[in-house]
């Protein structure tokens, strides 16, 4: 054997034993218990990172969910039928005879997987063009939860980094906290980034016409005290 083909091989075996990298992304998943009176028992949903998947879009089904961002507009609608009546084998207990059966279920729950979109702001389900339930992704608690799917897009108010100092008064930052770009009330003035109270010029002009009418009365005392008296 050449030394180029045994080089070769050994080149090839050592890949093959090397684990290899499985490249992930990130999607959405929904789990819901539908029942056939229309209503839902439960719903989680979140953000996983997982193994790249074929994402099947379907444009049949008797429910469907919408992914939309914050200003209505529809980013996915993607169809899914769900059945409430599935076939079953009845047992004779005495016979042990077989037979099917089919059995009609109150509610089935369903888990989807879809891809993942940074600008979703809310989740629909419907059933044909009954909507069932709706819900956001943002919770408002002041906390990121990125494994909910909240980021700085569809959930500015929990993400955002507010940067004081950028003459802008963003969600989280206060008077308190950041005079610079929020201001202060009436009567306080911004300074170190602290509102500090602002004296009336009203008072500076008494308290210096106090001091001068002090100072007056020291100086016409001593004069009086240096006059010699006469006798």
């Amino acid at each position: 054997m050449k030394p180029e083909f045994s080089i070769l091989i050994f080149i090839l075996l050592m890949f093959s034993l090397c684990p290899v990298a499985i490249a992930k992304e990130k999607s959405m998943f929904v789990l819901v218990n539908l029942c056939d009176n229309d209503t839902i028992n439960k719903i989680d949903f979140g953000v996983e990172e997982i193994e790249e998947l074929p994402f099947v879009s379907t444009i049949h089904g008797n429910y469907s969910i919408i992914l939309e961002s914050e200003d209505g507009k529809e980013i996915l609608k993607y169809y899914f039928d769900v059945y409430f009546e599935i076939n079953a084998m009845e047992v004779d207990i005495l016979t042990g005879e077989l037979w099917p059966k089919k059995v009609k279920l109150e509610c089935n729950e369903v888990y989807i997987r879809l891809p993942f979109f940074k600008n979703v702001s809310k989740i629909r389900i419907l059933r044909l063009d009954k909507l069932l339930h709706e819900f956001s992704i943002c919770n408002y608690n002041k906390i990121c939860e990125l494994k909910r799917g909240e980021n700085e897009i569809n959930c500015a108010r929990d993400c955002s980094r507010a940067m004081c100092g950028n003459k802008r008064c963003e969600f989280g930052e206060t008077q308190e906290s950041c005079c610079r770009d929020c201001g202060c009330p009436h009567g306080f003035n911004c300074i170190d980034d602290k509102c500090v109270r602002i004296s009336s010029p009203i008072i500076y002009f008494i308290i210096i016409l106090i001091i001068g009418v002090l100072m007056t009365v020291v100086i016409l005392t001593k004069k009086s005290l240096k006059t010699p008296q006469a006798y």
